[in-house]
């Protein structure tokens, strides 16, 4: 998946934001399932938290008033570690 090595590219914005990670099963029309987790959720909250097969993650990250701060994101089985930079 793309999406791990977007977020680990850079440092996010303090600012409230959302993103959105596309999740496409392989075969198509395949209908696994998977989870979506955040390791810390005032920071970083996900919906859905699980599904199958084909669909959209929203990735909210809540404004940080504070230092910078990191979050591990698991998603389908593909992990990043989401970095936000501090006020």
């Amino acid at each position: 998946m793309v999406w791990t090595s977007y977020f680990q590219a850079g440092i996010l914005p303090a600012l409230a934001s959302v993103y959105v990670v596309d999740i496409n099963s392989v075969p198509a029309g395949c209908l696994a399932t998977w989870t979506a987790v955040s390791a810390n959720t005032s920071a970083v909250q996900l919906s859905p938290t699980a599904g199958n097969g084909d669909r959209q993650v929203e990735i909210f990250m809540t404004a940080n008033t504070g230092a910078q701060r990191s979050t591990l994101v698991t998603i389908a089985g593909q992990s990043a570690s989401i970095t936000q930079a501090g006020r």
